[in-house]
Parts: C-alpha cells; structure tokens; sequence
C-alpha cells in the first residue's frame, strides 16, 4: 500500500473490528458597507424558499426577500435582506461565509453582522452590535452554501440592540431560511490566494484514536498527527502543501510521519479549485470546492487502517478533508 501523503490523504485511521447596520454609519473604519449591499435586481426568484424567525414571541415570515453573494475588498460576502407583509425586516451580512457556525462579529475579514428594522411606535432600528461596548450578540449556522446553484439555508439568532439606546433590546430567536436564492456576481474567486489550514479530516467510519471510548467522524479530535498541517496558495498558482499522516510502523503499530513537501500548480474555474502536483512519479489533479474561506475535497473509498485484535488492517473508507483560511 502506497504511503500515505498530503493530498491523496488515505488517512491510516485507527478503530475497531466492529467499528460499528444601524443607520448608514460604517461599523469599523475599514469597513465601507455601500460593500455589503445586495443587488435591488437580483436574489428575488425565491420559488420554494422560506425566511422566518421569533421576534419576542411573535413569528416573522417574510413575503419578500433580496439576496447576493458578492466580492468585496475582504473577501466574497452573503447578504440577505428579508422583509414582512408590514415592512419589518431582517437583514444577515456575513464575509467569507461558508459551512459552519459562526458568531456576530465586526472584524473585517470575518464580519457578520444582523439587523432588524421594527415599524413599532414610528420605527426603531436593531443590530446584533452593542454599541456601548462594542460587542455582538448572534449566531448563524449555515447548513448549505452552493455558489453553483447559488442556494443557502442555514438558521440564525442574534440580541438586537437599539442603534440610539443599546438599553432597549429584543430577541430574535428561531431564525431559519431554507433555498435562499442568491445573485452572485464574484469574479472567478479573485482573493483565493494565500495560506490555508488543515480544519476537518472526516471519515465515514467513525474512530476511537485517542482510546476514550468515543468514536468521532473528526480525526483531528483524536490524534496530533495531522496538527498544524497548511496549504498555500501562492499568487503566480503555485502551491506548497505539508506532507504529514499516520502510518504502520515497521514494527506494526500506529504512528505519525512528516515527509518533504508538496509543490505544484493551482488554477481555478467556478467553484473549483484544481490542484496539480506529481508524487511517486504519477501526475494527480486534486479537485477541491470552494466555499466561502474554506476549501473541500472528498476521497471516495480511500484506503485507511484499522485494527482487528489489536492488530492494525487496511480498511477503505469515503474521506472529506477541509482547509480554511487563515
């Protein structure tokens, strides 16, 4: 069996045999939200979408909705803009999305800010950003994110603050879109270039590497040989990858390996990045997804290890690994 390496990455895996915004104002200086606005033409053919949430007790369901994914100077950004039969409305601005869980922020490169705009007593506006001490309160997973088909669902929750009086809050709860439609105007991923790390190594057999009686789909939750793993994307589409595994040691038991690294070619079209690089002397085209700041790759059937009586054997197993940047 070939040795394990960076971009084929057939994990050695150890189991067991029965492995059974508020007003126009920019929030940061750097930050210019003319950005961040979606496109009044585009992202409104919503056909089976749904956009709702739980405003103190009471359900907000939209009956129009924009939407856009879009380059800025920090990277693609999502933006959605939801409003009601009585004009209130909910708005997710959010940089470099992809899949995942992420929480209401002002840093430019990962901003993600909410808003909400009530019609209550004249109008009051709403953002997840606590003026009076500058923090944020929210949270957006998104479940899905295809710039293919250019489709998102996800759910959210975020503490709106006044934009006048931080005091006076209201909670927005239950927050859910399922098939958001989005324009995407983003020019062949521009800012894809730069330095990439190792985030997620997931099996479809889950594994038990760290020996505490709980099997995870992860690998990097259960073993240290895959730590601090990088890819870079260099400017002229070159490329320099780490080399690092797990391997059966000549004395038949499970350890880690670093060899020298990887260096090839890159080049991108659509969502697609392809990874071009010899080993062994054979010629490998690695085709990974882009999302947002993350890169994916899955390995149908890759070969992996496990054990049977203590014993470590060649198993095959479906691998997805992530990188996101940094």
């Amino acid at each position: 069996m070939r040795r394990i390496q960076f971009i084929s990455l057939l994990f050695l895996v150890f189991t067991s045999i029965s492995f059974v915004s508020c007003d126009n104002e920019p929030i940061d200086s750097a930050i210019d939200l003319d950005d961040f606005g979606g496109d009044d033409n585009g992202g409104n053919n919503q056909g089976n979408s749904v956009f709702k949430a739980t405003i103190e007790g009471e359900v907000f369901t939209s009956n129009s909705l924009i939407a856009s994914y879009s380059d800025t100077s920090f990277g693609p950004q999502l933006a959605i803009t939801a409003i009601n039969s009585v004009g209130e409305s909910i708005s997710i601005q959010c940089i470099n999305p992809s899949v995942g869980t992420f929480s209401a922020n002002t840093t430019a490169s990962t901003l993600l800010l909410f808003q909400y705009n009530s019609t209550i007593t004249g109008g009051s506006a709403y953002s997840s950003l606590n003026s009076s001490n500058n923090t944020s309160v929210g949270t957006l997973t998104i479940s899905s994110l295809n710039t293919t088909t250019n489709k998102v669902s996800g759910t959210f929750s975020f503490t709106g603050f006044n934009a006048t009086n931080s005091s006076l809050q209201t909670q927005i709860s239950l927050g859910e879109f399922t098939n958001i439609s989005f324009t995407n105007t983003t020019t062949n991923n521009p800012s894809i270039n730069g330095t990439y790390k190792l985030t997620a190594f997931n099996t479809s057999i889950p594994t038990d590497l760290n020996g505490d009686g709980t099997s995870v789909t992860n690998q990097l939750n259960e073993t240290t040989c895959l730590d601090d793993m990088f890819l870079t994307l260099n400017a002229n589409n070159t490329f320099t990858a780490d080399s690092k595994g797990v391997e059966i040691t000549i004395d038949d038991i499970i350890g880690c390996f670093t060899d020298p690294d990887i260096t090839g070619t890159w080049s991108v079209s659509g969502n697609i990045l392809t990874l071009t690089y010899v080993d062994g002397g054979d010629t490998y085209n690695d085709s990974y997804i882009i999302n947002g700041n993350t890169l994916s790759l899955t390995i149908p059937d890759g070969s992996v290890v496990g054990t049977s009586g203590g014993s470590p054997i060649e198993l095959t197993c479906d691998i997805t690994i992530v990188y996101t940047k940094q």
